[in-house]
């Protein structure tokens, strides 16, 4: 109905103005004699009214750009109504009708009338659709609003070489401000659409919000924690747990509705998918449920379709580093411990080592409590869940035709045992723990009641490491460090004029100073006399004068040399490593 009184209106007003101009034809006579300036381009025939004048050539540029114009707005409309499902029809007909009308104008009506009129007739359709299709898109595909003229009138100045200030963190702003999310259930079938129109009474419009804040702020988890009178929202982005806007109690229950139905919580493996179109993303959201009623908690974890093991090269590994642990791998016996505490990387550190073995020329098993990630080519057991102790697992298939067997735990005696003496045969082992460091590990393995001499024959090669934040480029700030503080960390005042540290941060980084994680690794391959030393159980001091000089050097001292490069600040080192500076 809105577009017909659109069309009418238009055709009523270029119809007056043709019977005006009409009737109004006498009213002329005393201009017939006006010759233009501009030599004539085209003869007209003397029964038709104004025609009897000349057409100046700037007139017909003028009806050709705006006979363009209004084919192009034409066109445009008839895309943008397909795409936004905004009635095509009634629209193209709207369109259509404006083109013939401006054409008949243009024959029948002066220019410097009809070229009003026919930009007039466009606004109008302009007018009119506009306000319709923003309310069906997503904010950041709305035209002529606040923001949509930010980015026009940097495009203007542009044209003349000109920027105005201030305006690429505005338009950052605005492109971060709403993410077009598209959310399908496990089984694969579309829930909401990335163009569905906002609706705060939908609670998939809830979901999507939080979708797009965990993307945009590259989190890694979210958790939705219920509370009294709301429901609070936590993104987890490089290794720390940052607190988003909370929902009221209302939407908050509807949202986490929302999300159980997207996940089928009585599959095996509840989640729900998530295209992120501008992006060209596919994420995968699994879901965990703790608790129940007022202390419902919900765990979100986000993975990408599109997700691989990341390289050694890409870990934060020194050159020297990353040859050890590949030629480690590459042997085919000993046990390769990768130490950290939880969530530190060593998971990751253990996935990288692996994908970078050929599974088709070496057997490769793991028994992992969950599943890091999947390795291809490479037989992968989940043992949560399982009540069979992890030592009577690997007596089972321990004996079996593998070469490589991957454990994320040593739990007790029996498991370490049955890991040290399957080392020392022809059998490679790759193990995870949660030691602090290098040498904790030999203490662990001890404290475990396993004898020195099988640790010493079976231990091969020992990773430890720690995941520090990276300093955001764009805003980091430079400061010049005390020499008292220097001294303190052992650095050298006169090596060292200035350090790096952390802003309050930028768009760049979300604010957090940081963007992204790297790690920092202690190595120790284990020599000669190191491994004599293990056997006789030596403390502590002479381990560690033994892995000096095996070429061991410390978390700290490498930390430090991060620090001095710009790679982290002091303050976030000191944080992973606990030391208190």
């Amino acid at each position: 109905m809105k577009r017909a009184k659109t069309i009418l209106l238009t055709a009523a007003a270029l119809g007056v103005l043709a019977l005006a101009a009409r009737a109004a034809d006498t009213d002329f006579a005393e201009y017939r004699d006006f010759e233009f300036p501009r030599p004539k381009v085209i003869d007209k025939p003397a029964d038709v009214g104004w025609l009897r004048t000349t057409i100046d050539l700037w007139w017909l540029a003028g009806m050709v750009v705006v006979g363009g114009g209004v084919l192009w707005v034409a066109r445009w409309i008839n895309d943008d109504a397909h795409k936004v499902a905004l009635n095509p029809v009634g629209w193209n007909l709207a369109t259509i009708a404006t083109a013939l009308a401006t054409l008949v104008a243009f024959v029948l009506i002066p220019p410097f009338i009809s070229l009003p009129a026919a930009l007039a007739a466009v606004v109008v359709v302009l007018w009119r659709y506009i306000p319709l299709r923003n309310r069906l898109v997503l904010p950041t595909r709305r035209l002529f609003t606040p923001a949509h003229r930010r980015v026009l009138w940097k495009r203007f100045l542009g044209l003349f070489g000109m920027k105005p200030p201030g305006i690429e963190e505005k338009l950052a702003k605005i492109a971060k401000k709403h993410l077009p999310v598209a959310l399908f259930f496990q089984a694969g079938a579309a829930a909401s659409p990335a163009e569905a129109p906002p609706d705060e009474r939908d609670p998939a419009t809830a979901v999507k919000e939080v979708v797009a804040e965990a993307v945009e702020r590259h989190a890694r988890e979210v958790y939705l924690l219920r509370k009294p009178a709301h429901l609070a929202v936590a993104f987890k982005i490089d290794g720390l747990v940052h607190w988003g806007h909370p929902l009221e109690r209302l939407p908050g229950a509807a949202l986490l509705q929302m999300v159980k139905h997207l996940a089928d919580l009585g599959s095996d493996d509840p989640h729900f998918r998530v295209h992120v179109p501008t992006m060209r993303r596919h994420l995968r959201f699994g879901v965990t449920v703790y608790g129940e009623a007022e202390s419902e908690e919900v765990r979100l974890v986000v993975r990408s379709d599109d997700e691989k093991p990341r390289r050694l090269d890409a870990l934060g590994l020194a050159p020297d580093q990353a040859v050890v642990l590949r030629e480690a791998a590459d042997r085919g016996q000993g046990l390769i411990v990768a130490a950290s505490p939880p969530e530190m990387g060593a998971r990751t550190t253990i996935c990288a080592m692996l994908d970078a073995l050929d599974p088709f020329s070496r057997s490769i098993v793991t028994f992992e409590r969950p599943v890091a990630g999947h390795l291809s080519g490479i037989e992968q057991n989940d043992l949560t869940g399982s009540e069979q102790p992890l030592a009577a697992i690997l007596k089972e298939r321990i004996r079996g035709d593998y070469d490589l067997l991957m454990v994320s735990e040593i739990p007790d005696k029996a498991t370490a045992l049955m890991v040290l003496t399957g080392a020392q045969r022809d059998q490679l082992f790759i193990a995870r723990s949660e030691a602090p460091d290098v040498l904790s590990v030999v203490t662990e393995l001890t404290a475990l009641g396993v004898p020195p001499d099988v640790t010493a024959k079976g231990l091969h090669t020992i990773a430890a490491q720690r995941l520090v934040r990276v300093l955001c480029p764009k805003c980091r700030v430079r400061v010049t460090p005390s020499g008292e503080l220097l001294h303190k960390i052992g650095l050298d005042p006169s090596h060292v004029q200035f350090l790096w540290e952390e802003s309050s941060g930028c768009e760049a980084c979300g604010h957090t100073g940081f963007n992204g994680r790297r790690g920092i690794f202690e190595i120790w391959r284990i020599g000669g006399k190191s491994r004599d030393l293990i056997a006789k159980g030596a403390g502590a001091d002479a381990l560690h004068e033994a892995a000096r000089a095996d070429g061991w050097f410390s978390l700290q001292h490498l930390g430090l040399l991060a620090v001095v490069e710009g790679v982290t600040s002091l303050k976030e080192l000191a944080r992973v490593l606990k030391t208190g500076t």
